[in-house]
């Protein structure tokens, strides 16, 4: 489970040169681990960061413990726009990489045939990259 924490990778990285080696950050787990405190975390990292994974999720409440729930994009509680305001103060790039871990991708329903499953599928692929394209341009990074 090491690199789940975030903060974690900075005491495996900060005695080693940025340029020799990098890491790929994921805010989801970025804010499932850290909840308020991942902008500190992707302050520390932003040296090594060469590519970034994009998700969201939400919590949900079950007796006795909260469970991650993962959502399409734009549809949890990841702060996306406090994210990529980060993001570009911070001058990070590199490759965004979108993770598709909800269902239809995980746990598909049983009573879908591969047709319906494949067209949901795309339909939730293109809209994920609709709103990914979308905080792009509002925050001016592509």
């Amino acid at each position: 489970r090491i690199g789940g924490p975030v903060w974690d990778l900075y005491h495996l990285l900060k005695d080693i040169d940025p340029r020799a080696l990098g890491v790929q950050y994921d805010i989801r787990h970025a804010v499932v681990e850290g909840a308020q405190s991942w902008p500190l975390q992707l302050r520390l990292l932003a040296p090594w960061i060469r590519c970034t994974d994009m998700k969201d999720f939400k919590w949900t409440q079950s007796p006795g413990k909260a469970v991650i729930d993962n959502t399409p994009l734009g549809e949890g509680i990841v702060p996306h726009d406090a994210y990529f305001k980060l993001v570009k103060e911070l001058g990070i790039g590199g490759p965004i990489s979108m993770h598709l871990e909800y269902p239809p991708f995980e746990r598909p329903p049983a009573t879908l045939s591969a047709a319906d499953r494949l067209t949901q599928m795309t339909a939730f692929m293109k809209q994920d990259l609709a709103v990914l394209k979308a905080l792009l341009a509002k925050h001016k990074i592509v």
